[in-house]
């Protein structure tokens, strides 16, 4: 295997474990530790590092090694004052590029799945539908800003699931923002996703301050 594709499949697998909370925020690692778990050597895992360093995944603490990236309150207020930004100005500005087929496919997937097996499973479709939104801007820089969130949301939701009762009222929610999609009404479609992203805020914040820390219970859990 060459150099690259090394360096490639070493990134894809720690993050993949950071972002499953296999490595749990806060918890301490070191190149010598990867290398045996991933059986790869040192060049690959040291060039993971640093690409994970550069998206706010892990933080290089030498000569320890490196520590995966807490969520703090601040980071939660961050992630959810970007998403308003985005997700709000892409649906009022480029709402109308959107294929009016795949909103109805959304619509008829919401309407007709009442019961979710998992959360995650509701997640992965209601992510789906947010993507399309940001890609349509074909804006490189939203783009591009959207996955590093997508990757914090992935993290926060493995240790914060969505409740049935969120998930019911989200699906509600969605419903109402597909019918104004599929009608044009792009100012009427932000406020509704904007009370979307409110419900994704306010269940989030609320379990973090329900307290002990949720992120630290899981990384105790882990050990």
């Amino acid at each position: 295997m060459s150099k690259e594709s090394l360096k490639t499949q070493a990134y894809q697998i720690i993050k993949q474990k950071i972002l499953n909370c296999e490595f749990p925020p806060g918890t301490l690692m070191n190149e010598n530790s990867l290398c045996q778990l991933l059986s790869i050597s040192r060049t690959p895992v040291r060039d993971a590092i640093s690409r994970l360093e550069h998206e706010s995944l892990v933080q290089i603490t030498p000569p320890k090694g490196f520590i995966i990236k807490e969520i703090t309150l601040k980071d939660l207020n961050a992630y959810f004052e970007t998403r308003y930004f985005l997700e709000l100005y892409t649906i009022k500005e480029y709402g109308r590029n959107i294929d009016k087929h795949e909103l109805e496919i959304f619509f008829k997937f919401f309407n007709e799945t009442v019961c979710f097996p998992t959360p995650e499973d509701f997640y992965r479709i209601a992510s789906s539908l947010h993507n399309i939104f940001i890609e349509e801007s074909a804006n490189p820089y939203f783009i591009q800003t959207y996955d590093q969130l997508n990757a914090q949301e992935f993290r926060i939701r493995k240790l914060i699931p969505l409740d049935p009762e969120c998930i019911c009222q989200l699906r509600e929610l969605y419903m109402e923002l597909l019918t104004l999609c599929l009608e044009e009404n792009w100012k009427q479609g932000a406020s509704s996703l904007e009370h979307i992203l409110d419900t994704y805020r306010d269940f989030t914040f609320s379990s973090y301050l329900s307290g002990p820390n949720i992120f630290e219970r899981n990384r105790n859990e882990q050990k």
